[in-house]
């Protein structure tokens, strides 16, 4: 490799992307090069499955949406690894035999790989955007029922005292209803 291509050559055998197909009590891991050899296939329980993982290089690991996917996401990215979730029907066309755990992680390991996929947006990012809609929901309701008027996004008194107002109403409400 010549001193000016910045791309990280991988060492023979090191896992550059690895597929976890997630379950209650096992999890199937895929591993595969750069080049698209596999060096990895195991499975795991879930207690052995974060020292495993904190053992491997730092690599691009690719999950199948599902509902525990982002708190495992979010123990991969402490140990620095980069996460890609896979919605379920775009990792389906990549099975290629009957479906299993073995087939389903090596099919979201060939789906991540591909250019052309889209992943789920997750994480830190996703987070704030819904907390920027709940936060701007709540202002516009709050300004409605209290005021009927549109607040002043830097009069920061006054979301807190039209929370206060539109809660005590509540309460006031629930108690004589």
């Amino acid at each position: 490799m010549g001193k000016h291509n910045k791309a990280k050559a991988s060492q023979k055998g090191q896992v550059d992307f690895l597929g976890i197909d997630l379950s209650k009590k096992s999890f199937q891991l895929h591993g595969v090069d750069a080049r698209g050899h596999v060096v990895l296939k195991k499975k795991l329980n879930r207690k052995a499955l974060l020292p495993f993982i904190a053992n491997l290089p730092e690599c691009v690991i690719g999950i199948e949406a599902c509902g525990g996917s982002h708190y495992w996401c979010r123990k991969f990215i402490e140990l620095g690894h980069n996460i890609r979730i896979i919605a379920p029907q775009f990792v389906k066309s990549y099975v290629k035999s009957n479906k299993n755990d073995a087939a389903d992680v090596e099919a979201i390991c060939e789906a991540m790989q591909r250019p052309s996929m889209r992943f789920e947006s997750w994480g830190h990012k996703a987070g704030v955007r819904s907390f920027i809609v709940l936060i701007s929901l709540l202002i516009n309701k709050t300004s409605v029922v209290v005021h009927n008027e549109k607040p002043d996004p830097d009069d920061s008194d006054f979301l807190v005292a039209s929370m206060r107002k539109t809660s005590c109403t509540a309460n006031y409400r629930r108690r004589r209803g």
